[in-house]
């Protein structure tokens, strides 16, 4: 029987790949292994030890804009809570309106805070 000729593409061998891991039991593969696998495909070791650099890079960039949206979300929830409670003391209170700069002070470092986060993820890309 002759060889095979099937050729795949590196987005089909990257698929083909992952949905048999995933349909593998354990969730991990040895560094070893994947070194192994990684000389059957002709990459070489070096190109594999950079690229699980380079994984690593981005799995850390990835936790930091996490904790940088999660941060956001708890800012921008206390400039809304915090704001409506400073709407009705306002409404409750004789004089003149006040809440709006409280709103706008503090709304132009929310949206600064939302600009540091998109630029975060515009660099993790």
């Amino acid at each position: 029987m002759g060889k095979d000729s099937r050729r795949y593409t590196n987005d089909q061998v990257t698929r083909i790949i992952r949905r048999a891991l995933e349909s593998k039991q354990a969730s991990t593969i040895l560094h070893q292994d994947l070194v192994e696998i990684g000389k059957e495909l002709g990459v070489s070791e070096d190109e594999i030890l950079a690229a699980v650099r380079d994984e690593q890079r981005q799995q850390i960039l990835d936790r930091k804009v996490q904790r940088k949206k999660v941060g956001f979300k708890y800012h921008l929830s206390s400039y809304i809570s915090v704001n409506i409670l400073l709407l009705i003391i306002n409404l409750m209170t004789p004089g003149p309106w006040w809440f709006q700069w409280s709103i706008l002070g503090w709304g132009i470092g929310v949206f600064s805070h939302y600009k540091v986060i998109q630029t975060a993820e515009g660099k993790n890309k």
